[in-house]
């Protein structure tokens, strides 16, 4: 992680998370670590599908035509947050915790999705087990995805 906060902060680049079934926890992964004021700005938490339909300025017929746990959703999303936060590389998560069947989507499947405006990677992920183990995979995933990310496509030439 250390080698990912330093390049954030090198590159002037602040992290923004919008989660659905990790509820926080990617938010709070980041800011466990000292001095993350200087590269994480806000996290926001759009658990119900009328907080997702407000967030896209969308009516209720609208965002349930989206499905919930898609990569349609992750781009409206990532698109709708860019707009308002040049400089930032957002990251998403929605996905499907349980207990139930959410329209397609067994439970376990969820979407990561990250962008900063010019470039996009999106992910499809599947965990068993509780709910919190499919949360705990989801934050693993995205984590991983943001090294991914950061590496390819900002990393800073050794000094």
């Amino acid at each position: 992680m250390n080698k990912l906060i330093q390049t954030l902060v090198d590159q002037k680049l602040m992290i923004q998370t919008i989660e659905s079934f990790t509820g926080g926890l990617l938010a709070n992964y980041f800011i466990e670590h000292a001095g993350a004021s200087k590269w994480f700005k806000q996290g926001l938490v759009l658990y119900q599908l009328e907080a997702k339909a407000q967030f896209l300025g969308l009516s209720m017929d609208a965002i349930r035509k989206i499905d919930p746990v898609s990569k349609a959703l992750v781009k409206k999303v990532l698109s709708k947050a860019l707009s308002t936060s040049p400089n930032s590389i957002i990251i998403m998560t929605t996905g499907n915790a349980g207990p139930s069947i959410q329209g397609k989507h067994p439970v376990g499947d969820f979407y990561v999705g990250i962008s900063d405006g010019k470039h996009e990677l999106l992910r499809l992920g599947h965990a068993k087990g509780s709910r919190v183990h499919v949360q705990q995979a989801g934050l693993k995933m995205a984590i991983q995805m943001l090294e991914d990310f950061i590496s390819t496509y900002y990393s800073v030439s050794p000094k």
